[in-house]
């Protein structure tokens, strides 16, 4: 059975709703495990450094991890 029509059963597809979701998608920065692996956006994800006290300069004390660089980080 494979009602997103992916081409993945579904008892091997993450989101059997969802045809973007499956074990041969691509990984992309979204919050979800696009290829079905566990794993949420891996190998997507940016390290940043936040401006918290906006002196134009990221802590790097404080590293997190983002889909994009956002100017000041």
């Amino acid at each position: 059975m494979d009602d997103d029509g992916d081409g993945a059963p579904a008892d091997l597809d993450c989101d059997d709703a969802n045809p973007d979701r499956s074990p041969a998608a691509t990984e992309s920065c979204n919050g979800l495990d696009d290829d079905c692996d566990g794993d949420i956006d891996e190998g997507t994800l940016v390290t940043t450094f936040p401006d918290a006290d906006r002196d134009g300069y990221g802590d790097g004390a404080t590293p997190t991890e983002a889909c994009t660089i956002v100017d000041g980080q």
